[in-house]
C-alpha cells in the first residue's frame, strides 16, 4: 500500500496526465495533495469506490457521494450532479461485492464499465463485461484498481479530450472517447495476487472502511 503521493509520483513517471484516488467508502480530498499532483502535471479527480447495497460502484467527482447508498439515490444524484461519472468496476469477477446481474438491472446507473487488470489469457471475467458493455452501448474505461506498485500501470486509458481539465475529461468518457490499454498477468504474478488478496485484502478493506 502506498501513500497518495506515491501513487502520484508514479503517475508522473509513467506519463499519466490524470489519476484518481478511489477508497472504499471515503471520498479522499487533501488540499497538500491535490497541489502536490498539479506540480507533477497530474490531474487529480476525487473519487470513492462506494458500496451501494453492498455493490462496489465507481463515483468519480461526485460531492458528498457518502450519502449516497442505493441505486435509486444514484439516480437522483445523478439528475443533480450532471458532472459526476459512475463507473461499474469490476462487475463480473466472481465476488459478492461485484455487481453481477445487478449492472445490467441498474444500467442507467452508469456512463461507463471498467476493464480491470486483474486477469490472465486464460482467465478473464472483463471478457463479458465487454460483451454488456456493447450491448447497452456504454464505453469500456481501462482502471489498474492497484493497491500496490506492480499493479499500477498495466490497465489504464486513452481518453481524448476537447481540454486538458477534469471537466473534460469526464466529457469525454460520458461521450465514449476513451480506449483501454491493457495487457493480461503472467500466470506466477496472478496467483501471487490471489495469495495476497487472501491473506490481505479483507484487513486493507476493513482499514478503508474506518476512514
Amino acid at each position: 500500500m502506498l501513500a497518495p503521493e506515491a501513487f502520484i509520483d508514479l503517475a508522473s513517471e509513467l506519463g499519466f496526465d490524470a489519476l484518481s484516488l478511489t477508497y472504499h467508502d471515503y471520498l479522499y480530498h487533501d488540499k497538500e495533495v491535490w497541489d502536490y499532483a498539479k506540480q507533477k502535471g497530474i490531474i487529480l479527480i476525487p473519487g470513492t469506490e462506494r458500496s451501494i447495497d453492498r455493490y462496489h460502484v465507481l463515483l468519480l467527482n461526485a460531492p458528498h457521494a457518502e450519502t449516497i447508498d442505493s441505486f435509486e439515490g444514484i439516480r437522483y444524484y445523478r439528475r443533480i450532479f450532471r458532472d459526476c461519472l459512475t463507473i461499474a468496476p469490476h462487475p463480473f469477477y466472481k465476488s459478492r461485492v461485484c455487481l453481477g446481474k445487478k449492472l445490467m438491472q441498474h444500467i442507467d446507473c452508469f456512463d461507463a464499465v471498467e476493464y480491470c487488470h486483474f486477469y490472465t489469457r486464460c482467465l478473464n471475467p472483463n471478457r463479458k463485461a465487454i460483451r454488456v458493455a456493447k450491448r447497452f452501448g456504454l464505453p469500456m474505461i481501462g482502471c489498474s484498481d492497484a493497491h500496490r506498485t506492480h499493479e499500477f500501470g498495466t490497465t489504464y486509458s486513452h481518453i481524448f479530450v476537447k481540454e486538458r481539465s477534469m471537466e473534460g475529461i469526464i466529457e469525454a468518457v460520458k461521450a465514449g472517447r476513451v480506449a483501454y490499454e491493457t495487457s493480461p498477468l503472467a500466470l506466477n504474478r496472478f496467483i501471487r495476487e490471489v495469495l495476497w488478496i487472501l491473506t490481505r485484502l479483507s484487513f486493507v478493506l476493513k482499514g478503508d472502511m474506518t476512514h
